[in-house]
């Protein structure tokens, strides 16, 4: 049923398209080489086929082995993904770009896992791309956007999200140390795609 559920959340415009808003803001310059994404917590696989559409070579993780089957199997056509069953504190690939959604503001230690998400870029220019909820994700706000009742079906899964989200903000001054970062609040600002960019001169 989670699976499903997720599923039918991925599908959704306004989910895809915050998606692949994120995935432009990766912003690398990839030049004649074929640069490397993982995506953590990865669900059923949206953000790892839109970053296949746009040319990155893809290694997906999720810790839910159901979800790592439905991504399988939605994205069949596709058998160069790879899909692993893998917690993200035990990754130790090297990626230009690293992404996950809803992750940090469920794992009980956040800033060890931010820690770890930096520690899978490489020392190079590189990208580590957030999207969770802000304070303002609720199911309140999220039927702010609902209008009509054709705006009712466009967005009944946002209140599915805002009701399963609300309350779990992720603290932004769990970001106070880190340089090179910029937020991007999006859907009446209930979202935030945090963009944290390694440069060669530093270490994050």
């Amino acid at each position: 049923m989670k699976v499903l559920l997720f599923w039918y959340l991925q599908s959704q415009e306004f989910y895809k398209s915050l998606h692949q808003h994120a995935v432009t803001l990766a912003d690398i310059d990839k030049g004649d080489n074929r640069l490397t994404w993982a995506d953590v917590g990865c669900g059923v696989g949206l953000m790892s086929r839109i970053a296949d559409v746009k040319g990155y070579k893809v290694d997906s993780y999720d810790l839910d082995s159901g979800m790592i089957r439905g991504a399988k199997f939605l994205n069949r056509k596709r058998p160069h993904l790879t899909y692993t069953v893998q917690d993200v504190m035990t990754l130790v690939k090297i990626y230009d770009v690293v992404s996950a959604t809803s992750l940090l503001s469920v794992v009980p230690d956040k800033k060890a896992t931010l820690s770890k998400l930096q520690s899978l870029l490489h020392d190079g220019k590189s990208t580590l791309i957030l999207i969770e909820p802000t304070e303002k994700m609720s199911l309140k706000n999220a039927w702010k956007m609902v209008t009509s009742v054709n705006t009712f079906f466009q967005y009944k899964m946002l209140l599915v999200w805002a009701n399963a989200r609300q309350g779990q903000a992720l603290d932004k001054t769990i970001f106070d140390d880190i340089t090179n970062i910029s937020h991007y609040d999006v859907l009446n600002d209930m979202v935030r795609i945090t963009v944290i960019k390694q440069k060669k001169e530093e270490k994050l």
